[in-house]
């Protein structure tokens, strides 16, 4: 899904104006309780803020310089750590954003995910060795974290790919058909059925996938061949969370059709979520754990999230698609527009075309 991803992106001398009026959480409260650390917790975030706006713009310089202040003012608020080596991991910088992380897992030995991106960094070095110590580290952590979990079989497979490459194949290709095995179980005893009823007609596999500005697809549904492929990438991990994707693209499939819209892409993430919510066994996945808080807090705040990443990736995508519309007040325009692309998928299906 990779839809919550803050982009990273020139030094300025001055830093913003920041008085206890930004905090309503000061007010009506005695100097006890409104801590210093409270103090150095909200300023830290005010500092961070800043430093994703200049992200956002591509501004790297300025952002590296707030991020690094953020970090100085609370150095135990994990937060900006992650978005700064994240810019120095764009740039190719791997030996910054190593020493980022390793000061954060200084100071916060438990901390997971760093010490999951720790073990990123080395394998992007090509130094699988000590890459395994990193992933194998957080999983020690907590087992339960999937994106450690499968970074560690991955390098296995990688390490023994170096000594027995058929062996490590073979071992590659079991493991695949055994996640898809577990997680169609799990699709079939747990998804609603309007979703499931069609799944079998349907060609499930890992496989390379396309990318949508510069995002590569963890899983798709390809119409014209009628097919769901995830990731290769995604080999490895735990079969709830590729049973979650297989939900997602089969909202999709549903419609027999090639044509997508924000509206369908806000379904599809609601279902599968849901699905996840339900069924993920205890796993842990940054991606589907955050998409999952969103929908706990409100499921509103799932789907703006998903309209605002896919407008930003993909301007040409439609608002809506003939199977997915407004319950109520669509208007005329939209809909002369919802029946020529009805015709469009027609035409498209009869041709053969995805």
């Amino acid at each position: 899904m990779d839809i919550f991803r803050v982009k990273t992106g020139t030094y300025h001398k001055t830093c913003p104006k920041l008085d206890f009026k930004a905090f309503p959480e000061a007010k009506n409260q005695d100097a006890f309780v409104f801590s210093n650390t409270f103090i150095q917790k909200r300023l830290s975030q005010k500092l961070k803020e800043v430093a994703d706006e200049h992200a956002r713009n591509n501004q790297e310089k300025k952002a590296i310089y707030y991020y690094e202040k953020a970090i100085q003012q609370k150095p135990d608020y994990a937060s900006p750590y992650y978005n700064l080596a994240r810019i120095y991991e764009k740039a190719g910088k791997l030996d910054q954003a190593i020493n980022i992380y390793q000061n954060l897992v200084q100071i916060k030995p438990d901390e997971v995910e760093a010490q999951t991106l720790l073990g990123n960094c080395f394998k992007e070095k090509g130094d699988y060795d000590t890459a395994r110590q990193m992933y194998s580290k957080a999983v020690e952590i907590d087992p339960k974290y999937d994106f450690a979990a499968r970074a560690l079989k991955e390098i296995d497979y990688r390490l023994l790919s170096r000594r027995d490459p058929r062996r490590a194949e073979t071992i590659k290709q079991q493991t695949a058909e055994k996640n898809l095995k577990d997680a169609l179980v799990l699709v079939n005893a747990h998804a609603a059925p309007h979703l499931t009823k069609d799944l079998h007609k349907l060609a499930i596999i890992f496989d390379e996938t396309d990318s949508l500005a510069g995002h590569k697809n963890i899983a798709q549904y390809e119409n014209n061949s009628r097919k769901i492929a995830i990731t290769s990438d995604y080999i490895w991990t735990a079969p709830e969370i590729t049973a979650s994707y297989i939900v997602h693209e089969a909202v999709h499939a549903k419609d027999k059709d090639g044509i997508s819209s924000i509206r369908e892409e806000q379904d599809a993430y609601e279902e599968s979520i849901k699905f996840w919510i339900a069924h993920n066994n205890g796993i842990k996945d940054p991606e589907l754990d955050y998409a999952a808080d969103l929908y706990r807090e409100n499921p509103h705040k799932l789907r703006q999230k998903v309209g605002e990443t896919y407008r930003s990736r993909d301007a040409s995508m439609y608002e809506y698609s003939p199977y997915h519309t407004p319950q109520v007040g669509l208007g005329f325009v939209s809909s002369i527009k919802i029946q020529a692309l009805k015709l469009k998928s027609k035409v498209c299906n009869m041709m053969g075309i995805s």
